[in-house]
């Protein structure tokens, strides 16, 4: 990747993604990964899912129309996302699979 499309890249990054940070105990960042590699999930898709679920099996007695409604919107786009990132991963997929099969 040229310096140009890493700076797009990080660009486009910076305008429509938000960055949490999260500290999980020493030495769980592996296990964790491996956890989401066998769902198929990256860790994002798989931290996501398990908020959605939390507040699907779990809603708290306050939580407004307005959150629910985003958090619907937000699981909708979460979803969508992890679905392109496994297509993205597969590689048969199209644009991987024709890189893989030229001479």
């Amino acid at each position: 990747m040229s310096e140009a499309q890493m700076r797009a890249t990080s660009k486009y990054n910076a305008k429509m993604y938000d960055q949490v940070i999260i500290r999980i105990p020493g030495g769980s960042k592996d296990l964790l990964k491996e956890l989401a590699q066998i769902y198929g999930d990256s860790l994002t898709a798989m931290f996501m899912k398990a908020i959605f679920k939390m507040v699907e099996n779990d809603p708290p007695e306050n939580l407004s129309d307005h959150i629910k409604g985003q958090l619907a919107l937000l699981k909708k786009d979460a979803m969508a996302q992890a679905e392109r990132g496994k297509k993205m991963r597969n590689k048969e997929h199209g644009y991987f699979k024709s890189f893989t099969t030229r001479s």
